[in-house]
């Protein structure tokens, strides 16, 4: 309420001094008319920013608040044997219409995908995917959302699709700056690997190890678990 009294003084200031400086003719105040309009356009443009970030910051608990509403409700699902996954995949979906516009907005969907696979539907799952890559264009997390949409196409039954799947893991891992890049070796190799070609899987295996002999800080747990595998392998 005191915001609006704050604005609605400024507002009959304004249109007083407007009055008074247009009926001026000559003089020192026409030089003052145009420093008044163009504080007015300062003020107008100041006012819907402030505005704006306001309805940003609204925007945002709202969806914040819903979102962590329905984490709890699916780590309740996680741990009930009887859970209604549909239930869980629609309540995900009006999480995200309700707040299309919100940076939460792709994140309700990804866990909406992951409430579809538990049903088993992939084709669902890998619709709603694409929708979050458009959305995440900008965003650090995009390939690893590309990397689930390569796992998922991989586990379609059209072959076109697989092959399709493949392709992307492969393009994932040529990026150089992709901080996901080990993942996608891992998961590229055990496609070679469950579909036995085997000697494709050791290739893209044993560049995963060799790739992370030069990070000894924080070597990827994916090339650990490819070792022993790999020592115990014979082509």
């Amino acid at each position: 309420m005191a915001e609006h009294n704050i604005i609605g003084t400024l507002k009959v200031m304004m249109r007083e001094w407007y009055a008074m400086i247009m009926g001026a003719k000559d003089g020192p105040h026409k030089y003052i008319k145009y420093l008044i309009i163009g504080l007015c356009i300062v003020l107008t443009t100041a006012g819907g920013f402030f505005f704006y970030r306001l309805y940003v910051v609204y925007r945002e608990q709202t969806a914040h608040k819903m979102f962590s509403t329905n984490m709890q409700a699916y780590e309740q699902a996680l741990k009930d044997a009887d859970v209604e996954w549909q239930n869980v995949a629609e309540m995900f979906e009006q999480g995200h219409n309700k707040n299309t516009n919100s940076y939460l907005a792709p994140y309700f969907l990804s866990f909406q995908v992951e409430a579809l696979l538990k049903q088993g539907k992939k084709e669902e799952a890998f619709a709603v995917l694409d929708t979050i890559i458009n959305k995440l264009s900008n965003s650090p997390l995009l390939p690893l959302f590309k990397m689930k949409h390569a796992l998922v196409r991989i586990d379609l039954e059209d072959s076109a699709h697989q092959q399709a799947g493949v392709k992307e893991l492969e393009s994932l891992i040529r990026e150089k700056k992709n901080p996901y890049r080990d993942v996608a070796l891992f998961y590229l190799g055990r496609y070679y690997w469950a579909t036995d070609q085997v000697v494709q899987a050791q290739q893209v295996w044993q560049q995963l190890v060799d790739e992370q002999r030069h990070h000894k800080l924080s070597p990827s747990p994916w090339a650990d678990e490819v070792k022993n595998i790999l020592e115990t392998l014979v082509v």
